[in-house]
C-alpha cells in the first residue's frame, strides 16, 4: 500500500483484528496446551533487495477453548482490504497449515484441522523440523509411559502411550505446508 498514492489511499486501511479458528487433531476442544504460531505474507510481487519481502506479520497466539483467537493487527501493519494473504498456522506438535485469503475487516481464517506428529524439540534449540518423520517417533519412544514431557503427548490425555503413536502414524511423512517464497523455508517448492 502507497498512502502518498490517491488511487490506494482508500484501499489502505489499517487492519484492526481479524478471528482465527482451528482444531487440533487429537485434541479435545479446551485442551489446546500451548501457542500456534500465525504468521500472514501478502502474495504480490517482493520489493527488489529485500530477502524476506512477504512476511508482514509473525506472532504466537493462543486458541481458546473453542480453538479460537482474535488477533489485534492494529499496531503491526497496514493491509490491503480486497488483496489477497497467505495466513499460515503451526501449533507446537502440528504442521504448519496455510489458508489463503482476500482480506476483509473483521474476517474469519478458519485453518479447520491441523494434523499433528510434528513434535516441539527443546532439547534441539527448541525447533520442529516440519515433517513427521522419524525424529518425532524417536522423542516418543524416549518417553513413552511418561508423564513429564507433554510435549509428545498428542492427545493430552496426561500420558505418553500408544494414543499418541496412533495419531502420529496416518500423517507419516507429511510435511509443513510451505511459505509461499521465503528462503528460510526447507519444504519449498521450486
Amino acid at each position: 500500500c502507497y498512502p502518498s498514492e490517491s488511487a490506494c489511499e482508500e484501499a489502505c486501511v489499517l487492519a484492526p483484528s481479524i478471528n482465527i479458528r482451528s482444531s487440533m487433531q487429537g485434541k479435545a476442544p479446551g485442551n489446546w496446551d500451548g501457542p500456534a504460531l500465525l504468521t500472514i505474507e501478502e502474495t504480490v510481487a517482493p520489493l527488489s533487495g529485500s530477502s524476506n519481502p512477504y512476511v508482514v506479520f509473525e506472532k504466537p497466539i493462543v486458541l481458546d477453548s473453542n480453538g479460537e483467537a482474535q488477533v489485534d493487527l492494529s499496531a503491526y501493519l497496514i493491509i490491503n482490504a480486497g488483496h489477497s494473504y497467505n495466513f499460515y498456522l503451526k501449533g507446537y506438535q502440528h504442521l504448519r497449515k496455510k489458508v489463503t485469503m482476500t482480506y476483509t475487516p473483521g474476517m474469519t481464517v478458519d485453518f479447520g484441522e491441523l494434523l499433528t506428529g510434528d513434535v516441539y524439540l527443546p532439547d534441539e534449540q527448541g525447533s520442529q523440523d516440519g515433517e513427521i518423520n522419524s525424529v518425532d517417533f524417536s522423542k516418543i519412544v524416549q518417553y513413552l509411559w511418561s508423564t513429564v514431557r507433554d510435549y509428545y503427548d498428542l492427545d493430552g490425555n496426561g500420558e505418553i502411550n500408544s494414543l499418541d503413536f496412533s495419531l502420529m502414524f496416518p500423517n507419516w511423512f507429511r510435511v509443513d505446508d510451505p511459505y509461499w517464497f521465503r528462503v528460510d523455508d526447507p519444504y519449498q517448492q521450486e
